[in-house]
């Protein structure tokens, strides 16, 4: 059985889109794990806010693995659509 390679390209090779992307869901991680620090740490409630963030964190992953592993672009998609749909329900409980 022939081991396909899902590497994914470097920096220099990618897309101004593909940079964007990347940037735009390391901000996100830090912002989430910013808000789950606080939220151990105090008595605040921000689940409201982090649970949608990681949902599109997740759909931001998937458009970048979409060209180089399809079936990881599958699974973070539709492990964001799950999430999304959850912090509605919570949002709307």
């Amino acid at each position: 059985m022939k081991k396909k390679n899902f590497n994914l390209p470097d920096w220099q090779n990618k897309t101004k889109l593909e940079k964007v992307l990347t940037i735009g869901s390391f901000a996100l991680c830090i912002i989430v794990l910013i808000l789950c620090i606080i939220q151990l740490v105090s008595k605040i409630n921000l689940i409201k806010i982090y649970e949608p963030l990681l949902g599109i964190t997740l759909l931001l992953g998937s458009i970048q693995y979409w060209k180089n592993n399809k079936p990881l672009a599958i699974t973070c998609l539709l492990s964001s659509i799950y999430i999304i749909v959850i912090s509605i329900i919570i949002i709307f409980k």
